[in-house]
C-alpha cells in the first residue's frame, strides 16, 4: 500500500488543501462510487471538495448520495482552481477526460493516483496503487483504514457498488 510517513504527509496536504477535486471515468459503479466515498471522506476532514466524471452518472447508479453534486461539463473545470486532484479506478489520467487540462497543471497541484488497474503507468505525484486488488473500492477502503477515516454507511454503500458493478 503506502508507508506510513508516506501516509501522514499525504493525510496533512490533502487536510490543508483548500480545495480538492476527486475524478474517476464514467460508466462504472466502481469508479462512481469511489468518488462519492472519497468525497464523503474528505469532508469528514472538512476539505472543501468537487466530484468530476467525464459523462453523466448512469440511471442504475443514480440511487448513490450525492450524484447530483458530481460535475460532467469539462468546461467548469479548471485545475488552478484546486490544490489537489484526486484520480480513483483511473488506469490511465486520460480516463477522467482531464488529460489535456492535466498536462497544462498548476506546478503546485498534488495528483494522487489510487487504483487496481494491471495498465496503471503510475502517473502523478502520489502513487497507490495494488495491482491485485479486485477493485478500486478494495484500495479506497484500505486507505481510508490507514488514515483513520470513519467509514460512514454512506460510504459502505457506494464502495460495495463494485460488486454489483465491476
Amino acid at each position: 500500500m503506502i508507508n506510513r510517513f508516506e501516509l501522514q504527509k499525504l493525510v496533512r496536504t490533502v487536510k490543508a488543501a483548500r480545495r480538492v477535486l476527486i475524478t474517476s471515468h464514467k460508466d462504472c459503479g466502481d469508479a462512481t462510487g469511489s468518488v462519492i466515498a472519497t468525497y464523503l471522506a474528505l469532508a469528514q476532514w472538512r476539505v472543501r471538495a468537487d466530484m468530476f466524471l467525464p459523462g453523466p452518472v448512469p440511471p442504475t447508479l443514480r440511487f448513490l448520495p450525492y450524484t447530483e453534486k458530481i460535475i460532467t461539463d469539462l468546461e467548469r473545470i479548471s485545475l488552478d482552481n484546486y490544490d489537489v486532484l484526486f484520480c480513483v479506478d483511473a488506469g490511465d489520467i486520460a480516463m477522467t477526460g482531464l488529460a489535456d487540462k492535466w498536462q497544462e497543471r498548476p506546478v503546485g497541484l498534488l495528483t494522487i493516483n489510487l487504483d487496481h488497474h494491471f495498465t496503471n503507468p503510475g502517473y502523478g505525484d502520489s502513487i497507490i496503487l495494488d495491482k491485485p486488488a479486485s477493485a478500486a473500492s478494495v484500495v479506497l477502503l484500505d486507505f481510508f483504514r490507514q488514515a483513520e477515516i470513519n467509514v460512514t454507511r454512506e460510504m459502505s454503500t457506494c464502495l460495495l457498488t463494485w460488486i454489483f458493478t465491476d
